[in-house]
């Protein structure tokens, strides 16, 4: 028993190994989400002003052509945004799931060094 007790821990410590390193990627995944977003709204932010200008220099700044592109960008800067929140949802969703298998993980290895213990102290 003392054995299987044993095994148990062991792969319980792998568990949480796996786990931690696990969360360390995941942080850093969401460090990288999080430098992706805040360039896509600097881009988002600076890509008003770039149209601006070049509408400025090229001399297309009215008629039905120059509305139409611009209504064109506005709905391509939209979607740019909600795939952006969706990609952040996601991301999100898998954050919390490993952080509860982790938690699940640091359980297990505490349940079984309790048990280890008091079969020690058993057999002491």
């Amino acid at each position: 028993m003392c054995d299987e007790l044993g095994a148990a821990l062991e792969e319980s410590k792998q568990t949480v190994t796996q786990l931690k390193t696990q969360w360390g990627e995941l942080k850093v995944k969401l460090e990288e989400a999080r430098t992706r977003e805040g360039a896509l709204v600097a881009r988002h932010r600076a890509a008003p002003a770039r149209k601006q200008m070049a509408r400025s220099m090229s001399g297309l700044g009215s008629g039905a052509l120059s509305s139409f592109e611009r209504f064109e960008q506005q709905i391509e800067s939209f979607e740019a945004e909600a795939e952006l929140y969706e990609e952040m949802a996601s991301d999100k969703d898998d954050i919390e799931k490993q952080i509860r298998q982790l938690d699940t993980g640091i359980q297990v290895e505490t349940e079984l060094a309790q048990l280890k213990a008091k079969v020690t102290r058993k057999q002491g």
